[in-house]
């Protein structure tokens, strides 16, 4: 498995990998916002424990788009409406 569990840099490589695509998508795109979105899966067997050490929360997704795009990010808490034309202040990070 790419990544295991003796492999923390392949697993940091591909958890940056997701983050390079987002700022792919938004330089061709060029959104005002980006709603970063997980499947928000936590590992809990002891088996794949340790994958959860490198995983992109969603704290990093939104200074990661901050950073390095031209977006706005906007992180939707669950049952939040937005009309999808204001710029949230991500203060709560």
């Amino acid at each position: 498995m790419e990544g295991g569990i003796s492999n923390s840099n392949k697993r940091k490589f591909l958890a940056n990998q997701k983050l390079d695509r987002i700022k792919m998508q938004s330089d061709i795109l060029n959104p005002n916002f980006i709603v970063p979105f997980s499947s928000m899966v936590h590992f809990c067997h002891e088996e794949n424990y340790y994958m959860n050490d490198l995983i992109n929360t969603p704290e990093k997704a939104v200074k990661f788009i901050e950073r390095y795009t031209n977006s706005n990010p906007y992180l939707i808490i669950p049952f939040e409406c937005w009309n999808v034309l204001n710029k949230k202040i991500m203060t709560d990070l």
